[in-house]
């Protein structure tokens, strides 16, 4: 972590990042669980059934993030909290779905693959928001 930051925050921010990533990957176990049902199983097509898988990962995301991974909240307002999450989350998915449509559609890269290089890039920007705007310590805003 940054050395200009006090220990206590460090040691906080490291262990949110840590949780933060086992939750993202169990939501991420779903999405892609979600996907590969839908498309293999169900003859989806991917981009659908990405949307769709997406939005069950993000109700894992979510809960994971506010039970365990954050241990402020900044809103008090649990519905706009929500409605702000899931804003996030749209913005990652519309950053998936283009990472998706590039690396399968233009250049031909098999669908997990891709979904494990557009979901590494989405992890950085969902933490760094959702860190920022919802669960940001109000004695640290």
């Amino acid at each position: 972590m940054n050395p200009a930051l006090p220990p206590r925050l460090a040691r906080r921010l490291q262990g949110e990042v840590v949780r933060y990533l086992i939750v993202g990957g169990a939501a991420f176990v779903v999405d892609a669980a979600v996907l590969l049902t839908l498309t293999r199983g169900l003859g989806v097509h991917y981009l659908i059934a990405g949307a769709i898988a997406s939005g069950i990962g993000l109700l894992v995301a979510y809960v994971g993030n506010i039970r365990w991974v954050f241990s402020s909240r900044s809103w008090g307002d649990t519905r706009l909290e929500f409605a702000a999450f899931v804003a996030i989350a749209l913005a990652g998915l519309g950053w998936t779905e283009l990472g998706l449509w590039l690396l399968v559609g233009g250049l031909g890269v098999a669908l997990f693959p891709a979904k494990v290089a557009t979901a590494a890039a989405v992890v950085a920007w969902n933490f760094t928001l959702r860190r920022w705007l919802l669960f940001t310590p109000r004695d640290a805003a």
